[in-house]
């Protein structure tokens, strides 16, 4: 597993939402764990644009949130490092939310009930570590508060020379995130 190096932990200042593009139906974690497991992240914050990128890990994600609204931990410790959005796995604890962006069938904001879970879980995890109901990315997206999408972080994450790093991620959608910051008091 990918948090086997050195068992690390992270002090979370952030949630960082995601969706898998998959859909189960809420019977598809075991798809989500297979999936993390067969990708494979070359993103390491010490190397520049021009350096080779060697593979460092397999993705992970701290929790999956399923259709049906069970949500699982996939780390053994919630604050147990993860790879799932390059420069924020250092500062944010990840949440893979089981559907699809807007305009297609199973649109996660078209869920109310994984929803409901959603907002429960996040609301959990800002209680557990204190954080507050903000959305904040940093720039070079090093660092980040709040509630926050991988849209964001992947915007603004830079490798070490400041070149972008990100790949053009659109989850989880300003609508939805905007959604779930209401609903949390942001």
């Amino acid at each position: 597993p990918a948090w086997v190096a050195g068992g690390r932990t992270i002090t979370p200042t952030a949630i960082v939402l995601h969706w898998w593009d998959g859909w189960g139906g809420g019977h598809d974690i075991n798809r989500l764990v297979a999936t993390l497991n067969g990708n494979v992240t070359n993103y390491d914050p010490a190397l520049t644009s021009s350096q080779p990128h060697p593979a460092v890990g397999h993705t992970t994600v701290q929790i999956g949130i399923l259709g049906d609204g069970k949500a699982y931990q996939l780390t053994p410790k919630l604050n147990t490092f993860a790879r799932h959005a390059k420069c924020a796995n250092d500062w944010a604890i990840g949440i893979e939310i089981e559907g699809f962006g807007p305009g297609q069938a199973h649109y996660i904001g078209d869920n109310q009930v994984q929803f409901n879970d959603v907002v429960k879980v996040v609301k959990y995890l800002m209680g557990l570590y204190h954080i507050k109901a903000e959305n904040v990315v940093a720039k070079n997206g090093k660092s980040g508060r709040g509630i926050v999408s991988h849209q964001q972080v992947d915007e603004q994450c830079q490798w070490a020379d400041g070149a972008p790093a990100g790949t053009g991620k659109v989850d989880v959608d300003p609508a939805y995130l905007g959604r779930v910051l209401k609903a949390v008091g942001g």
